[in-house]
């Protein structure tokens, strides 16, 4: 049975509502003084207690473009026990302004009757997955080693693991958390490995390229165990006893194991690469990088998630000058650059 529950003001009556027609709008379109309606996924929930005592409740609704960071001021217990995470919810209400951020104040909120795929209200890369396989075969026949080519094709020739490989997000909310993020955040890094590493060995910087390649593909491998797809993006049972670099070691040691006559010393160094990715011990790596390609592994790895967190972040602002504190990056971040503002010149 479908259930509703007006949220009421603090004085116990309904919100009262400007005289403004409510609009269906997606995630990132939010506005302060714009009634809204719409159909969103609880992506996170959380219950507060304001300084009275008086408990709240923060939803962080999204959809394909985004989030809203909405609140619930009255009866929020009465809605922390109906109305769980990883669900749909027909929601009303009114975007205000708080703290210098656009907030949705929720005036009523429904559980969507349908049974839907709820996977269509997730955010998602515009990468095919077609085009996916191909940049990665291309990326193959591009490598000088025979031996990697091989082994990157037992991978690319798992037409199970490639299918959950393109579907994978790269995190569950950090950066490229979208389905077909992993594939996005790979292949820009392997492109990058290439630039980066011809760049220094321009510079007569003896580096070898394969590897670095190969370490961009491999280095994440495991998130397709770690991560799943379902309601939402959520850690597996496996993803949270052994996590993904451990995954991606267990991966790269049975596709070496199916290839006769594979080098020691080359298996050892692409073990390397994806132990060490994450660079340093507090960043959950367990190894440091100790190799010159190992290092330039992580840089890339830093660079291109980097530019992803920056790039939600400033998407999910919309017009706002200044994002809110991004939490990977424990600061706010300016939206617009010099190269954006209006050229007010004239002639």
């Amino acid at each position: 049975m479908r259930r509703m529950w007006p949220a009421t003001g603090r004085s116990g009556t309904l919100n009262p509502m400007v005289d403004i027609p409510p609009v269906t709008i997606a995630a990132t379109d939010l506005r302060p003084n714009t009634r809204v309606c719409g159909t969103f996924l609880v992506r996170q929930k959380r219950r507060g207690v304001g300084r009275t005592g008086k408990p709240w409740l923060q939803l962080v609704l999204g959809d394909r473009t985004g989030t809203i960071d909405a609140r619930i001021w009255e009866n929020a217990d009465s809605y922390d026990a109906s109305i769980p995470e990883r669900v749909l919810v027909d929601v009303e209400g009114q975007g205000v302004e708080f703290n210098g951020r656009t907030q949705l104040r929720i005036t009523r909120i429904t559980l969507h009757p349908a049974e839907v795929d709820t996977t269509e209200w997730l955010p998602r890369s515009n990468l095919d997955p077609v085009d996916v396989e191909t940049a990665l075969r291309d990326h193959q026949q591009r490598l000088t080693s025979a031996m990697l080519q091989r082994l990157v094709g037992l991978y690319l020739d798992d037409r199970e693991w490639l299918h959950a490989f393109c579907r994978a997000p790269a995190a569950r909310t950090v950066h490229h958390a979208e389905i077909g993020g992993l594939a996005a955040h790979t292949l820009s890094m392997m492109q990058l490995a290439y630039l980066v590493c011809d760049h220094y060995r321009q510079q007569g910087v003896v580096v070898d390229r394969d590897l670095v390649v190969v370490g961009a593909l491999l280095h994440d491998s495991g998130k397709v165990e770690e991560l799943s797809v379902e309601q939402s993006f959520e850690y597996t049972d496996v993803g949270r006893l052994l996590g993904h670099i451990q995954l991606g070691i267990d991966r790269l040691d049975r596709a070496v194991a199916a290839i006769d006559d594979f080098p020691e010393p080359l298996h050892l160094h692409l073990r390397h690469l994806i132990l060490s990715h994450h660079g340093e011990y507090e960043y959950g790596s367990p190894r440091r990088p100790k190799t010159l390609e190992a290092m330039l592994l992580h840089q890339i790895d830093m660079l291109d998630s980097r530019v992803g967190i920056v790039t939600q972040a400033m998407q999910s602002a919309g017009d706002e000058t200044w994002t809110g504190v991004v939490p990977a990056l424990n600061r706010h971040l300016m939206t617009r650059s010099p190269s954006h503002a209006d050229d007010t010149d004239t002639a």
